[in-house]
């Protein structure tokens, strides 16, 4: 049977990818974000919150980052996995409010991964991929194990989407491909993407609901017929990923 090796969790967020002597390009971006209220954010800032946005403070963090992400580099290696399986948010990259599931697994063949450079001419946006490593047209999928995962979550009582093609001009979304843009620059490991719906309502799962899936994909990674060695990333940073990770201890 298939064996769970590793377990990890990261954000994908751009300060991940900017560097600290281009952080201030991320401030200009929320300053002017008509998703965020700015002003408002900040007069509930923490008193003397100035003195953490000095140019010493700004490497600091960026080099704990940069450490940060080698590190789940080098463990993801030592592994030496055959296929992970990432829980990731979907932000309208496949899915739209006309047809956004709850919990749906891509088992294509293939991963599209598109280069977005260029495309968003934003300031913050292409620092952001002056961060991310090369990386190809396309990836091998993991293709048998979502096979099985899905008929596995099903039989758990799961109502679970399916997708076997992603949008050509966007590729697997951005918490997927920050695999191989930024955790394993080069590397060509197989995936299963799991996309959960974080963001839109009416129908984000709970987190009690994402941690019983969580176990549910274990026992079905587990289940299956095979010698693979499997990896679970959650890449986000959100409380249902964080549940999901969790579930798997």
């Amino acid at each position: 049977m298939a064996k769970i090796v590793l377990g990890i969790g990261t954000s994908h967020s751009p300060q991940l990818s900017v560097r600290a002597s281009d952080w201030a390009v991320l401030r200009e971006k929320d300053e002017h974000d008509p998703r965020l209220d700015y002003q408002n954010l900040l007069q509930r800032a923490k008193p003397n919150l100035d003195r953490e946005l000095t140019t010493e403070k700004f490497r600091q963090r960026d080099e704990a980052c940069q450490k940060a992400i080698k590190t789940l580099g080098d463990s993801l290696q030592k592994a030496n996995p055959d296929v992970v399986v990432i829980f990731g948010d979907d932000q309208h990259e496949q899915f739209q409010d006309d047809n956004m599931p709850t919990f749906a697994i891509y088992h294509g063949k293939s991963l599209p991964v598109v280069t977005h450079t260029g495309r968003n001419p934003a300031a913050w946006k292409m620092a952001e991929e002056r961060g991310w490593a090369e990386t190809g047209p396309e990836y091998e999928a993991g293709q048998g194990l979502a096979d099985h995962l899905i008929r596995a979550l099903v039989d758990a009582e799961f109502d679970i989407a399916r997708c076997n093609k992603l949008r050509p001009e966007i590729g697997v979304g951005h918490a997927f491909s920050f695999l191989y843009r930024r955790i394993l620059p080069g590397g060509k490991l197989p995936m299963v993407p799991v996309m959960v719906n974080t963001y839109y309502p009416p129908n984000q799962p709970t987190p009690k609901r994402c941690y019983a899936f969580g176990q549910a994909v274990r026992k079905a990674v587990e289940s299956w017929d095979s010698d693979k060695r499997v990896v679970i990333m959650a890449s986000g940073g959100s409380a249902m990923s964080s549940s999901m990770k969790r579930s798997m201890r």
